[in-house]
């Protein structure tokens, strides 16, 4: 084997490269400090160092070899093959001795000789690749020495519950102290929960939240991702999580299990998919929207009721509601019911609801209780948005007294225009949310509101708790009352049918051509729908 490859042949001139890097421990000398070192030894030894070529690294761990600057100087090295490569220490150009030796031995090679300022050098080659070799070493050691001190205290702080450098919007967190609730934020959280459970859109919530002036704990506005992090997040219910180590009751909670059982539930739905991902994965296949899914349940073993498509021997395809129990092969009672025909049923049922003068009346003062109860609530909402909006004001204080002591940057004008936004925002919020709380609803504008509305079928879900389905009724449970309606589902079905007959022949003008017989049929149709015999006998619709 050729011993030239130990042969160290410096390449001629006194051109000089600097290299300094600042770790992310913050105990290291600062990279100013560095460069400034760098300079003095450069002038004093009469090397050429410019300040093209003077890198830097700031804010990066000496573990990582894919840094920057450190990358774009061995690209030089290459290039312009310089003389020296000053550095502060060896480990400047790297924590890891594997890294460092592969690293030197190619600047070597390149004939490019490393100087360190604060390590000493013998002039003999093999002894100072001994000494370089037992630098290494040590750096590395120390890397792994502080990693280990590093994780032994974050298992210390996580077994005792106690702050670990996880952020989490609606609680504080400090040094060695458990997690505390942000009165200013805390709000926030617990609207962001009672709103996506009622069943509102998270895009509808950002959107209110951004548009009120409110930011995220990154100081960014809300976003899908932070939002389902916040509805994820079990923290809120009080359970302290990090590693392996979960402590229920670590943490103070914000909101109920209840509250967020229910924002879990809704977002499990959500990620099965529904009409929306089915119709982009399967674009001609026809989608049918089950609007008693979420709502309905098995009258015999109480599970939930969920929509099915069959397709018949012609290709048809028909449409069930199916007990969750039998659709996953076990015994239930419940047979499949046709879709069209049980909501069909339940819409009947709510109409005649509203038709009557005394279960108006209740729905209207259920709706009133609500809206007091709603804007109860307020106060603390308020109070986080007068809190943030603070913030804002303090910042913007902070950089109008920057600019004046001669800090001005052309970046701070940007941000200047942000925060006015931004607390212009937050005082149209509370002024809006103070004047729904002062201007509480009547009962009597409630009455008249709800008696004006042409199409009451978008407030069905918000006054019936759900639909209990059994083979021969449904059973209706409403949230203003506690009489249940128990409709007959062939009774039902049976009016419904000859309703429709009754309709068609109106709409085809079949009055002067009928014959005893029809007229007969018909009388009956009409009977079942007015549940009245006499009335239909001297009904004379002929």
């Amino acid at each position: 084997m050729s011993l030239s490859k130990y042969e160290f042949k410096q390449n001629i001139g006194s051109m000089a490269f600097a290299y300094c890097r600042c770790s992310t421990d913050k105990q290291d000398t600062s990279i100013n400090q560095q460069i400034k070192m760098c300079r003095e030894y450069a002038e004093a030894h009469g090397y050429k160092l410019d300040d093209r070529h003077i890198y830097r690294d700031e804010g990066i761990s000496g573990t990582n070899d894919e840094r920057p600057a450190y990358r774009a100087m061995l690209y030089d090295v290459d290039m312009l093959r310089p003389a020296y490569i000053i550095a502060w220490k060896l480990d400047r150009l790297s924590r890891d001795n594997a890294e460092l030796t592969r690293a030197l031995d190619w600047l070597r090679r390149h004939g490019t000789q490393v100087i360190s300022i604060t390590e000493p050098s013998t002039g003999n080659m093999m002894v100072d690749m001994y000494l370089t070799g037992m630098a290494g070493i040590s750096a590395q050691l120390y890397v792994m020495q502080l990693a280990e001190n590093v994780r032994r205290g974050m298992n210390h702080r996580a077994e005792n519950g106690l702050y670990n450098g996880s952020p989490i919007y609606g609680l504080i967190g400090k040094v060695k102290q458990p997690y505390c609730i942000d009165e200013a934020t805390a709000p926030v959280v617990k609207r962001i929960f009672e709103e996506y459970a009622a069943g509102k859109p998270k895009r509808q919530i950002i959107d209110d939240l951004n548009s009120a002036g409110l930011r995220y704990i990154t100081g960014k506005p809300f976003s899908i991702s932070s939002v389902s992090h916040i509805l994820a997040n079990r923290a809120y219910i009080g359970e302290y999580k990090w590693g392996a180590y979960v402590i229920p009751g670590g943490i103070p909670r914000i909101i109920d299990d209840d509250l967020f059982a229910k924002t879990q539930e809704r977002t499990r739905r959500n990620a099965l998919g529904g009409s929306g991902v089915r119709k982009k994965l399967c674009p001609d296949l026809p989608i049918a929207d089950f609007e008693l899914s979420e709502h309905a349940y098995c009258g015999y073993c109480g599970s939930t009721v969920h929509g099915k498509s069959g397709t018949s021997k012609t290709g048809a395809i028909y449409y069930y509601y199916v007990c969750k129990s039998r659709k996953h092969h076990k015994h239930c009672e419940l047979k499949p019911k046709r879709k069209e025909l049980l909501e069909e049923i339940v819409n009947e049922a709510y109409n005649e609801l509203l038709q009557k003068s005394e279960y108006r009346i209740a729905v209207s003062l259920y709706c009133y209780n609500q809206c007091r109860e709603q804007y109860a609530g307020n106060d603390a909402y308020i109070a986080s948005l007068e809190a943030e909006r603070e913030t804002c004001r303090r910042k913007l204080q902070n950089i109008m007294r920057a600019i004046e002591n001669g800090g001005y940057a052309s970046t701070l004008s940007d941000r200047i225009r942000e925060l006015e936004a931004q607390i212009q925002q937050q005082s149209e919020a509370i002024s809006a949310e103070q004047a729904r709380r002062e201007s509480g609803p009547e009962f009597g504008t409630i009455l008249k509101y709800f008696d004006s509305i042409v199409d009451k079928k978008a407030y069905k879900w918000d006054l019936i708790d759900r639909v209990v389905i059994y083979n021969d009724k449904i059973v209706l449970l409403f949230k203003f009352t506690s009489d249940p309606r128990e409709i007959r589902i062939e009774e039902m079905s049976e009016m419904l049918a000859n309703r429709k007959r009754i309709f068609e022949v109106f709409d085809k003008g079949l009055f002067s051509e009928h014959t005893p017989e029809q007229e007969e049929q018909l009388r009956k149709m009409l009977k079942s729908m007015l549940e009245d015999e006499e009335a239909a006998e001297n009904h004379d619709f002929f």
